[in-house]
């Protein structure tokens, strides 16, 4: 189990409410922009890129490795010059976390694209130089991936269904959306998530997403789901945390 959603187990009630608008939810959070999480979470990055830790989520380190069950999905299916796309990636979490898996590609690149604060303030050490912080699409929107990544971002977004309609304008080979927040009925429904204040204190809005309303945004784009799990994570709301592993049809 991810450490990170088993505090969020212990902790009893981490979504609450039904707000009509962004502005409304984010006017009653403390936000991302935090000045104390941003430090707190290049340090971890500072930690986990020099072998002090294995990896961090949302600044909390962690000391052993978890490979997650997509990667080994789409490993076999995968070459030495692996390019990924890793969209709110914060501190490269994803490669870190299966670092035993993506060390075995000699030529990897690895995109992460990030608020412009982390981007202009974080130095990756030489010998993980393959890992590139950037803010937008624009300096690599003519590269194809193998792996484009949203790695439980689109629920912190004011318009997600909008960013995600970018995205997949991208050439990639694999569409990853990690740890995706679901609910039942045809309307998505906003919240504000409470951080546990052991990881740190704070609070922001947070979307769960229909179901019915994200097949259908998938059928619609011409987006295949070659294979789906449901992460074993607690949540007061919705019916669950659930990856998809997709592919784009042919046109």
């Amino acid at each position: 189990m991810d450490w990170f959603f088993f505090a969020l187990r212990i902790f009893k009630r981490p979504y609450k409410g039904r707000y009509k608008s962004w502005q409304k939810a984010l006017s009653k959070s403390t936000g991302y922009n935090d000045e104390p999480i941003i430090s707190q979470s290049i340090r971890s990055f500072y930690e986990v890129s020099n072998g002090w830790a294995k990896f961090e989520r949302d600044s909390l380190l962690f000391y052993q490795y978890e490979i997650d069950p997509w990667v080994e999905f789409v490993k076999k299916d995968l070459h030495a010059d692996l390019k990924v796309l890793d969209f709110g990636g914060g501190m490269a979490t994803a490669y870190f976390k299966n670092r035993p898996v993506f060390i075995e590609y000699p030529n990897l690149k690895w995109y992460i694209i990030e608020q412009k604060v982390y981007v202009k303030y974080i130095e990756v050490p030489s010998h993980v130089n393959f890992i590139k912080f950037i803010y937008d699409t624009e300096p690599v929107k003519h590269e194809k991936f193998d792996l484009l990544i949203l790695g439980c971002v689109l629920p912190y977004l004011e318009k997600p269904y909008e960013v995600f309609e970018q995205l997949i304008k991208l050439d990639f080979k694999y569409l990853i959306i990690d740890k995706h927040p679901l609910k039942l009925g045809s309307n998505d429904r906003l919240t504000i998530q409470t951080v546990n204040p052991k990881i740190y204190p704070a609070t922001y809005p947070a979307w769960f997403f229909s179901s019915k309303k994200f097949k259908k945004f998938l059928k619609y784009h011409n987006l295949t789901v070659i294979h789906k799990y449901e992460n074993p994570d607690f949540t007061n709301v919705g019916i669950g945390f659930f990856t998809f592993i997709i592919k784009k049809n042919e046109s």
